[in-house]
């Protein structure tokens, strides 16, 4: 039913942002996923992920290219520094309670910055957004 009731909720999203660019919620494969995305293309520009119960979230954006040590994540007045850990693109993890994602969660845009870089997202739905953080739970 959750599954059902995510599905419509993207559906019912799927105007919103620039281009075609949505956000998207995949369960399953042992993982929970919020993808930002051209559906039906390989066109990604962010990904939060999480094993559920774990409470981690790795975030990765596809922009900037620069891969220093550690980058900049603000979201509305909140800001941290965050060490960049392994992945396809850009990546961080960040404690489900990290006021990063809670501002993202109330509708904020996420920014990173890489040295000279950044790329920006805008926030998904609070709806969307609060089921991630359930299952992540």
């Amino acid at each position: 039913m959750i599954s059902s009731l995510v599905a419509a909720l993207v559906l019912s999203l799927s105007g919103q942002g620039g281009a075609s660019w949505v956000w998207s919620y995949y369960d399953g494969d042992g993982a929970v996923v919020l993808a930002r995305e051209i559906p039906d293309t390989p066109n990604l520009s962010a990904v939060l992920e999480c094993t559920p119960g774990s409470g981690v979230v790795h975030l990765t954006m596809y922009e900037p290219d620069a891969r220093p040590d550690f980058v900049n994540v603000t979201v509305g007045e909140v800001s941290a520094d965050v060490e960049r850990v392994a992945g396809d693109g850009l990546s961080v993890r960040l404690g489900l309670d990290h006021p990063i994602l809670h501002a993202f969660g109330q509708g904020h845009a996420l920014t990173v910055s890489a040295g000279s870089q950044s790329a920006s997202v805008a926030a998904p739905h609070p709806r969307l957004m609060s089921a991630f953080r359930s299952a992540c739970r």
